[in-house]
C-alpha cells in the first residue's frame, strides 16, 4: 500500500503489490515476448522456404498469420511499456518501494525488446510503408528514451551496500527492497536501512552492460529498418551534416576519399599491402553480411530477452526471501488481473490458429 508518510530514513515495510509484481503480471510481459521470439523465428523459416510463383499456398497463409500475430504483439507491447513506465513514475512521490520499481523496469525491458524484436522481424513490411515506419520509430525512441533514464536507478539496488552502525564499523548486507524508490534518484540523501545509515557503492558495470544492449539492439535495428546497412549509415551521416564537412574539407583542399573498390584496383596485386588492405576489406564485408542478416538479429534479441529473464526472477528471489513469504503467497495470487493480463497475450495467439484454419485462395 502506498503512503505520503515516508522519507529515506523512514519508511513502511515492504508490502505486496500484485499488481505489479504478480505472478500472472510477469507471465504475461515474458509470454508475449517469448511467444513474439518464436513467431519471428518460425516467420524467418517459412518465408525461406515460400516459392514466388504461388505454388505452396499454405506457407503464404501460415506467413500472413504469422505476420498478423506479430504486428499485434509489436503494436501491443510499444503501448504497455510506455504506460508501465508512467504509471511507475507516478508511483514514486507516493512510496512506491524498490522491489517493485526494479520489477517495473523490467517488464518495460521485454516490451521494448518485443518491440525491437518486431521491428526486426518485419523489417521489409516497415520499409514499404514509410509512416508505419515512422510512427513505430517514434513510438519505440520514446520507450527506449524512457527506460534508458530509469535504467539508471538499477545500478543502485544491483550495487555493494554497506551497513554503518553507531561505532562507525561498516559490514556488508543486502540493499534494503523496502526503500521508497524515490531516494534511488536522489542518491545525495541519507538512506538507511530503517536502523542504521547505509553507504552504496553504485554498480557502473551492470548499468554500462544494460545501457550498451538496449542502445546497440535500438539503434542498429533502427538502422537496418533502411534497405541495407550502408543506406542507413548515409542516412545517419546526411542528418549529421557530414557531406557538407567533407565539402568544405575538399575547398580547403583537402583530397576526397576514395572507395576502397577504386585504391584496389590501382594498386599491384602481389604487393604486401594490396593483400593487407584486401583481408581488411574482405572481413570488414563478411562482418558486415553476418551483422545485417536475420540470424544474428535474433540471436541478439534472444540473448537481450534471457537477459532480462534473469534480471526479473533475480530480484524477485533475492527481494521476497523466507520473511516475506506472506508477501510472496499475495503475489503468487491468481487474482482477476492476474489471469485477465494473461488472456490478453493468449488472444493474438487465438486469432493466429484462427488465420491458419482458413483455405488458401485459389490462383488462376
Amino acid at each position: 500500500m502506498l503512503t505520503s508518510e515516508w522519507n529515506c530514513t523512514f519508511y513502511p515495510a515492504l508490502q505486496a503489490n500484485p499488481d505489479v509484481g504478480g505472478i500472472g503480471t510477469i507471465i504475461a510481459f515474458l509470454s508475449s515476448a517469448y511467444i513474439t521470439l518464436i513467431c519471428c523465428i518460425a516467420k524467418t523459416r517459412i518465408d525461406h522456404l515460400r516459392s514466388p510463383d504461388g505454388s505452396t499456398a499454405r506457407l503464404d497463409v501460415w506467413s500472413f498469420a504469422l505476420r498478423s500475430t506479430i504486428l499485434s504483439y509489436s503494436d501491443q507491447q510499444v503501448v504497455v511499456g510506455i504506460s508501465v513506465l508512467l504509471g511507475g513514475i507516478s508511483q514514486l512521490k507516493l512510496g512506491l518501494d524498490s522491489y517493485h520499481w526494479q520489477t517495473i523496469v523490467n517488464l518495460a525491458w521485454f516490451s521494448a525488446f518485443t518491440h525491437i524484436l518486431t521491428l526486426a522481424a518485419l523489417r521489409v513490411e516497415n520499409r514499404s510503408n514509410q509512416k508505419i515506419k515512422l510512427v513505430r520509430l517514434v513510438a519505440m525512441t520514446v520507450l527506449a528514451a524512457m527506460l534508458i533514464c530509469t535504467m539508471y536507478t538499477v545500478g543502485w539496488t544491483s550495487g555493494i551496500t554497506r551497513r554503518v552502525s553507531a561505532h562507525n564499523s561498516t559490514s556488508i548486507t543486502e540493499f534494503p527492497n523496502d526503500l521508497p524508490a524515490w531516494c534511488l534518484f536522489h542518491p545525495k540523501t541519507t538512506w538507511t536501512d530503517r536502523k542504521y545509515p547505509i553507504d552504496v557503492q553504485y554498480n557502473w558495470v551492470y548499468v554500462s552492460l544494460a545501457l550498451f544492449i538496449l542502445i546497440y539492439s535500438y539503434l542498429t535495428r533502427a538502422i537496418l529498418l533502411f534497405s541495407d546497412m550502408g543506406e542507413g549509415l548515409r542516412f545517419v551521416l546526411n542528418r549529421l551534416g557530414l557531406p557538407r564537412l567533407l565539402n568544405f574539407l575538399h575547398h580547403m583542399g583537402i583530397p576526397r576519399l576514395q572507395p576502397i573498390e577504386s585504391r584496389l584496383g590501382r594498386m599491384d596485386s602481389s604487393s604486401i599491402q594490396y593483400r593487407l588492405l584486401r583481408a581488411i576489406y574482405t572481413t570488414w564485408l563478411v562482418c558486415m553480411r553476418v551483422y545485417s542478416s536475420t540470424i544474428w538479429e535474433l540471436l541478439w534479441l534472444s540473448f537481450a530477452l534471457l537477459w532480462g529473464s534473469v534480471r526479473v526472477f533475480t530480484v524477485r528471489s533475492t527481494a521476497l526471501g523466507v520473511e516475506e513469504k506472506d508477501i510472496l503467497s499475495v503475489e503468487n495470487t491468481w487474482a482477476f488481473g492476474q489471469v485477465v493480463g494473461l488472456l490478453l497475450v493468449i488472444l493474438p495467439v487465438m486469432s493466429f490458429y484462427g488465420m491458419c484454419t482458413l483455405s488458401p485462395l485459389p490462383r488462376h
